[in-house]
């Protein structure tokens, strides 16, 4: 009722889109193992076993999200996300600022700067209190917790629990972290609040309301995947590689991967309690390594929280190669397939290789364009990846 109302209003861009191709065209386009054309010159330009990301992922599955919009002049949205973990269950703050719409996360989580390292968005340590009173009917929650600016922000939540499954899933991300990450949902379950409200310090602020009409606040299920900025350094070890993550403010946080060899491919794995990162590359031909596929697993979920399919497949960026390389991307997100299309496109400078990053469909991707520079030496590549407008 309240989907149809606001796509009647004309405000149709907070509403869910379905795929943005169809299976047909994902059979015929996206075959799957399909090499670059890239015309390699003879000799590499770095004597690194493995080929430099240049690309880096993220995924994540909320069971949990309470959405919120407040009239307050700093802060714009906010979620509190709850997933399920290995531990247990973990609650994070989500506050988007007005100014920027960048968001901030707090959470009780040990090494919080450590957590997720790929994803760069500023992170703090602290209590996400929650009462929960809620039954299998009904959602009742007290939520409390201090953000960035050193406010208590305090949070009550009512309304029926979000267990109706969406008929479109393909969330927009509102304008949020623009600058920072190509995101994707999938928003699989949604209901609105009956009941809700927000305080700063101890002062009661307004929810925004829709049109003046429906107060912003409701319970969702989804999923978040996409590709991010950020810098790292990646270096070689005897079974793999370790990539070293970069945030301004933050400790290096260094993770390793795995290297295995498989039938005409190798598969490089990063692992950790919560979530598996896991980088494709054909090999077609001896000494030639070439990126076709980036998937993210999420701990106890069956389906892959994010999938990046390629075709034809990256090139290899330790060789250098005569003019643009271009490969079509597809995303799927939360088992979702075809949430996002758009294309990557590698060249060779005088600097070394450069990926740019430019999304089509939807609409909330194809203003995220990014590029990657990445500076080669025969022990270490370092990427660099940001948002870049042609």
């Amino acid at each position: 009722m309240i989907d149809h109302m606001l796509d009647w209003l004309g405000l149709k861009k907070l509403l869910p889109e379905g795929p943005v191709m169809s299976p047909w065209a994902r059979t015929l386009g996206w075959p799957g193992d399909e090499p670059s054309r890239a015309l390699y010159e003879p000799a590499p330009a770095t004597k690194l076993p493995m080929p430099p990301l240049p690309v880096m992922a993220f995924g994540v599955s909320y069971d949990l999200d309470l959405v919120i919009v407040s009239t307050h002049p700093t802060w714009n949205m906010h979620e509190y996300a709850m997933l399920r973990t290995p531990q247990g269950q973990v609650w994070l703050s989500k506050d988007a600022r007005e100014s920027t719409l960048t968001q901030t996360i707090v959470a009780d989580i040990d090494d919080i700067d450590g957590w997720m390292p790929e994803i760069p968005v500023q992170r703090l340590r602290g209590p996400v209190e929650v009462r929960d009173r809620s039954t299998p009917h009904r959602l009742d929650l007290d939520l409390s917790t201090v953000n960035f600016d050193g406010e208590r922000v305090e949070v009550h939540y009512e309304g029926p629990p979000p267990n109706r499954a969406e008929r479109k899933r393909n969330g927009s991300t509102m304008g949020h972290s623009r600058a920072d990450l190509m995101a994707v949902l999938d928003l699989s379950h949604k209901a609105f609040a009956r009941r809700a409200s927000i305080a700063y310090a101890g002062q009661a602020r307004p929810i925004s309301r829709i049109l003046g009409l429906v107060p912003f606040s409701m319970a969702l299920v989804q999923t978040q995947g996409g590709l991010v900025t950020g810098r790292f350094d990646q270096g070689p070890t005897a079974d793999g590689f370790t990539t070293t993550h970069k945030r301004h403010g933050a400790p290096d946080a260094t993770r390793h991967w795995a290297v295995e060899r498989l039938p005409g491919a190798i598969e490089a794995t990063q692992r950790d309690t919560l979530r598996t990162l896991r980088a494709r590359f054909i090999e077609p031909s001896p000494d030639t390594l070439e990126l076709s596929s980036f998937t993210v697993h999420q701990w106890d979920r069956a389906a892959p929280t994010f999938h990046l399919a390629l075709s034809p497949a990256l090139p290899d960026l330790r060789r250098p190669f005569e003019g643009a390389a271009i490969s079509r991307y597809v995303v799927d997100v939360g088992g979702q397939q075809n949430h996002a299309i758009g294309q990557l496109v590698a060249r060779w400078t005088p600097q070394g290789p450069q990926v740019a990053l430019e999304p089509t469909s939807p609409w909330w991707t194809a203003d995220r364009p990014m590029i990657s520079r990445i500076t080669l030496h025969d022990d270490l590549a370092s990427v660099h990846i940001e948002r870049h407008d042609p």
